[in-house]
């Protein structure tokens, strides 16, 4: 047995994150923002967890069978999961059908699907900041506007550049673009 000194993770476990650190930082700098709200670093960091359960893991349960499909037993479904990358700004629409002048679209960037059976998508809602529900989505391409606006967000919240810190020695990496 290799128990894990004081202060320490045991070594698989620290695998598992430095794994989750470094796919939660490929999806960041795939976006085109700076610094992101805490509610989307939330949503993306959970996105990043939950998608590295489907697929199998090598030397794992199963050589066939994901973790997520072992625990849901159902397949991943790629139409609902895989819709449009988080951070990719969209339109959210599908609820309202009133005949009023109302708006029936919100425009927000995509925190990712819903956790129901039935097809959802979580959108952060540029003009309210909060969170909101809607059916479908359209992607739309990306404008400077929208970049302006999620980072005038983070900044809102003291939130002015995402940093990394090296686990051995506890400086600061540089993970400027």
């Amino acid at each position: 047995m290799n128990n894990a000194s004081r202060g320490e993770h045991a070594p698989k476990a620290e695998r598992n994150n430095q794994h989750l650190k470094a796919l939660f930082w490929v999806h960041f700098h795939r976006m085109p923002f700076k610094a992101i709200p805490k509610m989307l670093t939330v949503a993306l960091m959970t996105r990043v967890a939950k998608i590295s359960h489907y697929y199998p893991a090598k030397g794992g349960l199963s050589e066939y069978y994901s973790l997520h499909m072992i625990m849901h037993q159902r397949m991943v479904d790629a139409s609902k999961e895989f819709v449009a990358e988080i951070g990719a700004y969209v339109h959210g629409y599908g609820h309202d059908t009133k005949n009023n002048m109302a708006a029936r679209t919100i425009k927000g960037v995509y925190m990712g699907p819903t956790d129901d059976i039935l097809e959802g998508h979580r959108i952060y809602d540029l003009n309210t900041k909060c969170e909101a529900r809607y059916a479908k989505i359209k992607v739309l391409p990306m404008t400077d506007q929208v970049i302006k606006i999620i980072e005038a967000d983070a900044r809102l919240e003291g939130v002015t550049e995402l940093r990394t810190y090296s686990r051995r020695n506890g400086e600061l990496m540089d993970n400027r673009r």
